[in-house]
């Protein structure tokens, strides 16, 4: 099986964070935090790691309806980002690439909540 260095980074970070939530899960199930102390808390979502507080970010994906000009935003939580990048540009220009606006229209048009039917959209 070949793996690229992306591929290898992400196996990688996953597991590792996989562990560490599993440990802790452990340790909660045992009665006991990481620092020694009693849990008082019954929270079933992961707790963030290292990994997350070092290498995760949050991507805020706003629409627009072009009927009623509601806008709705979407995060969404990454480990890493797929960026084009062309040859003998700059990563200003790519990262710019990425943010474009797109218009959803014809078959992927936008479910608007407020108009209540799929309108067209900027992405």
């Amino acid at each position: 099986m070949q793996q690229d260095a992306h591929e290898f980074l992400n196996y990688l970070l996953n597991t590792v964070a996989d562990i560490l939530q599993e440990e802790r899960k452990q340790e909660k199930q045992n009665g006991r935090l990481p620092n020694g102390n009693i849990d008082s808390e019954n929270n079933n979502s992961p707790d963030p790691t290292w990994v997350h507080e070092i290498f995760q970010g949050t991507l805020t994906n706003e629409t627009r309806c072009l009927t009623c000009e509601t806008i709705s935003n979407k995060d969404e939580d990454f480990l890493d980002l797929s960026v084009d990048v062309e040859q003998n540009t700059s990563i200003t220009h790519c990262l710019r690439g990425f943010s474009n606006t797109e218009t959803l229209c014809s078959e992927y048009k936008y479910y608007c909540e407020e108009c209540r039917s799929k309108q067209e959209a900027h992405k």
